[in-house]
């Protein structure tokens, strides 16, 4: 959860390198990426968020942000899609779409 966290940081670097290792952990362990999930989960709500998929659109839709923090995010919505099972990977799509 601390790495999820990470994500609402104030500060750019912060947030920057826990996407990016959140990342990591969601591609290369499906026991990681559903840490991830519970993480971001449990951080949506605590916040006003309905669904945690508008924690990342949030960070994608800043003017400010970085190219490449963007692109670090969509790797990381890209590494959570293909480590999901395709019942969850359908649910996911939904919220995204604000379903």
């Amino acid at each position: 959860m601390e790495d999820v966290k990470a994500i609402g940081s104030e500060k750019f670097a912060v947030r920057s390198n826990a996407v990016q290792l959140l990342s990591a952990l969601a591609y290369f362990s499906e026991q990681g990426c559903q840490v991830i999930l519970d993480g971001l989960m449990r951080f949506q709500q605590k916040s006003s968020k309905k669904f945690w998929t508008e924690i990342l659109v949030d960070e994608l839709s800043q003017n400010s942000a970085d190219i490449d923090y963007k692109a670090s995010l969509m790797a990381l919505i890209n590494c959570i899609m293909f480590n999901v099972h395709v019942d969850k990977r359908s649910k996911i799509r939904n919220e995204f779409l604000g379903r």
